[in-house]
């Protein structure tokens, strides 16, 4: 029954809402024709027109009553009041321009700031990345005994593959080295932003390419396994270079002057491992040797330049995972020592051990450096948008007793409280919904210089 119900009422009441002009002129038109039956009736009778036109409208008892009551059928008088105080409240607003800049302008910093703040923080401090399972992550680092409070994130390839054959708590770990490389366009060199990354990469991440298929351990050789150089692409740079087409799979793209044959696509949103890069392509890390211009980086002990992350085997803790790591370390530094090593040297490099720290928000060096001020600023524009509030509390408070007069005439000419109340929250919600448009715009525009500031050449932060 209430479903039948429905179908009758709910298409009349959407008819009145969005054809209204169509609707309030059959109203005329009927209310018009009972009007005419009954002075024709009254003419019947033998009345006067004037007398049988005063009959007509008694019987009716008013047009305009039978207007309103055929309105409250209709059933969107309250939407009705909604949009009358709306226009009320741009009109009222539009008479005190100044009172409505200085609202609007206030609500609008304070928005502005606190959303470009929360953003840059939600990228570098909060959300967890975009892989299988981020909470099993672990972020490896290299810390001294003596200060253990200052860890190391980067790591020899000697010592990266000691720690992969080593570990015991961890079913993959991988690591890499963000690098741009070039690119031959349209006549000219371009950069991207490139990722050299070990062959478990993707696997120990849990992520597939969208199409195609992803560089595998075989993949990671000098001569780039049996299929030659590969590599695998962005969504954004498979859209911006070969517009999404997926004959892009088995192409070659020339990297560093060298052809590398492109074998995957990842998915959008997918940026890999460090937080807030926005990586191009990902090659093999062993393709250093050929496409990179640090080839012997990879065979040196004293270049430190890989990141380093694993993945915890089911049913290990990270306390866990610590303590395999720091019973692993001296046999692992021992094994990457260099020959000829001064022994203050040794001491000093055999003193350092494996640690771990949760990695599901991933790798960024910025969280370091600017984590603890993005705190302190992210409570400053909140002091500021507390302020802000409360002058406009203040502002409000003013100009309420300012229209005591104008509330005193509604009152007395019928109005109900409820209405006045109401009419003042649609006005509050007008400055709400245009300092929300303006803190927008504004966060828009300060979130790119936040980002222009972060950004280096070297490591560059995309939002």
């Amino acid at each position: 029954m209430r479903l039948i119900r429905w179908i009758y009422t709910v298409p009349p009441r959407l008819r009145s809402l969005f054809r209204r002009h169509r609707v309030e002129q059959e109203l005329d038109e009927e209310l018009q024709f009972h009007l005419d039956r009954a002075m024709e009736d009254g003419l019947e009778r033998g009345m006067a027109a004037d007398e049988a036109r005063r009959a007509a409208m008694q019987s009716l008892q008013g047009m305009e009553q039978r207007k309103e009551e055929c309105r409250d059928q209709w059933g969107v008088r309250t939407i009705d009041g909604v949009a009358q105080d709306v226009r009320y409240a741009l009109r009222t607003l539009r008479k005190s321009p100044a009172f409505a800049l200085v609202a609007i302008g206030s609500l609008a910093l304070g928005i502005g700031a606190n959303t470009a703040v929360f953003s840059l923080m939600d990228v570098l401090l909060i959300r967890p990345l975009a892989v299988a399972q981020p909470e099993r992550l672990s972020l490896i680092s290299l810390a001294d005994t003596a200060h253990p409070d200052r860890p190391q994130y980067s790591f020899t390839y000697p010592l990266f593959l000691q720690l992969q054959e080593r570990n015991r708590a961890y079913s993959g770990v991988f690591g890499w080295w963000s690098r741009n490389v070039q690119t031959p366009e349209a006549g000219n060199m371009v950069f991207l932003r490139g990722v050299y990354a070990s062959g478990n990469y993707f696997d120990a991440l849990g992520m597939r390419p969208a199409i195609g298929t992803a560089f595998g351990p075989d993949d990671d050789h000098t001569a780039g396994g049996k299929n030659g150089p590969v590599a695998v692409i962005s969504d954004a740079f498979w859209t911006r270079k070969y517009a999404r087409n997926p004959a892009a799979l088995g192409q070659a793209i020339v990297i560093n002057g060298v052809p590398v044959t492109i074998t995957g696509v990842m998915p959008a949103g997918f940026f890999g491992a460090q937080v807030g890069s926005a990586p191009d392509i990902w090659m093999p890390l062993n393709l250093v040797r050929t496409v990179g211009d640090d080839a012997k980086c990879l065979d040196s002990p004293s270049c430190w330049f890989l990141s380093v992350m694993g993945r915890l085997r089911p049913g290990i803790t990270e306390e866990r995972a610590r303590a395999d790591l720091r019973a692993i370390s001296r046999a692992s530094m021992e094994a990457t020592l260099r020959p000829g090593m001064r022994a203050d040297r040794k001491a000093g490099y055999l003193a350092r051990i494996f640690a771990a720290e949760a990695g599901r928000a991933g790798s960024n060096p910025l969280r370091r450096q600017v984590g603890s001020p993005l705190r302190v600023l992210m409570g400053l524009v909140g002091l500021v948008l507390l302020i802000a509030c409360a002058n406009l509390a203040n502002l409000l408070t003013a100009r309420a007793s300012a229209r005591f007069r104008e509330v005193g005439v509604r009152l007395a000419m019928g109005a109900g409280r409820a209405r006045i109340v109401r009419q003042f929250l649609t006005e509050s919600m007008a400055l709400a919904a245009a300092g929300a448009a303006g803190g927008w715009l504004f966060a828009v525009w300060s979130t790119r210089v936040l980002v222009d500031v972060l950004s280096t050449t070297d490591n560059p932060v995309q939002l």
